[in-house]
């Protein structure tokens, strides 16, 4: 037991790192009260509770971490209220949700931020299993078939957390600091896992059982309870102006349900391994990255679009595998 909760810290620091310190939200979450009390619990219940519904109907896809991962963004209504009061960002709002926000935050940010890539690296850093990487799409492994390939997709995706990082830093100084003191922490944390030799462990063993869910499930309502009256609380709408979220709860929740059902990809393997050189070159890089490109830190801004195209990309190709699925099956019911 003790095995599996180190791994849940280390799974939902992940999260954390890349959902918040990458995106400047939240600089230093593993070193200040409301990073250690709100934060780290807040993205790990969600983390761990949603990876065990993925998990336990079948394999792992792209399009059911997608939609998990969505639902996961869906608490910024309820507790940070930036879906109702969007502090940034183009103020147009349909049904009282802001648009702009529901796309980068809901269609883009945290199902690949908070939750794809977290879980990616948690299986293949900490685990003998790669369930993940063999259910992504083969243009995923396109842009690792080779080393060059591989190396400059790290690099443009170290790139992108550097500068993401140094948008809301308050000073380059705060960026250095920021970088190498979390990097250390999950690159610490990383180390010690697999120097005492836990990465024989599948994912699908480390993972909630459902007794631990229900529990892991109950803390997660009470946050929302704690924190949706607490923070900005006046900035809840009416009913009639929470309809929209919960709609998408619904739809988001039955989309994920319907594609936790089947499967259709075919399992690749992943041709680069861990390593501890990349780790330190990725953190190294990231410091450096987000301490010097304050100035030009709106270069993040040009990957949203490229980030909100993939995912509703991915929202549609789970849509109609849905519908695709229903249609074959009333056709063989016919026949």
């Amino acid at each position: 037991m003790k095995k599996k909760y180190f791994f849940w810290f280390i799974l939902g620091s992940l999260s954390v790192f890349f959902a918040e310190v990458v995106s400047g939200s939240t600089i230093f979450p593993f070193f200040s009260p409301w990073g250690i009390l709100v934060v780290f619990p807040l993205y790990t219940l969600h983390t761990l509770i949603l990876v065990h519904l993925v998990f336990r109907f079948g394999k792992s896809d792209i399009y059911k971490l997608f939609l998990a991962g969505a639902v996961f963004g869906l608490y910024e209504a309820y507790i940070t209220k930036v879906l109702w009061e969007p502090p940034w960002g183009p103020q147009i709002l349909i049904g009282g949700v802001g648009v702009f926000q529901l796309l980068v935050l809901v269609f883009f940010w945290h199902p690949f931020m908070s939750f794809i890539i977290p879980v990616l690296l948690g299986e293949t850093f900490l685990t003998c299993s790669r369930e993940v990487i063999e259910g992504m799409p083969g243009w995923f492994y396109g842009l690792f078939k080779t080393k060059k390939r591989a190396y400059a997709s790290l690099l443009i995706f170290t790139f992108f957390c550097g500068v993401s990082h140094a948008v809301n830093s308050p000073s380059p100084e705060i960026s250095m600091l920021s970088g190498v003191s979390n990097t250390a922490i999950i690159i610490g944390l990383i180390y010690i896992w697999r120097y005492k030799g836990l990465n024989t462990y599948s994912f699908r063993e480390l993972m909630p059982s459902k007794r631990e869910f229900r529990v892991l499930f109950i803390l997660l309502i009470s946050m929302y309870a704690v924190l949706g009256l607490s923070i900005n609380r006046e900035a809840i709408p009416e009913i009639h102006g929470q309809l929209s979220i919960w709609l998408l709860y619904v739809f988001f929740g039955f989309l994920l349900y319907r594609n936790l059902r089947f499967s259709d990809l075919k399992k690749i393997h992943f041709p680069v391994g861990f390593s501890y050189r990349l780790l330190i070159l990725f953190a190294f890089l990231f410091s450096i990255i987000s301490s010097t490109t304050k100035s030009v830190s709106f270069i993040a801004l040009a990957f949203w679009p490229i980030g909100v195209f993939s995912g509703l990309l991915i929202f549609i190709q789970a849509v109609l595998r849905v519908f695709r699925r229903r249609k074959h099956i009333f056709s063989a019911e016919n026949r």
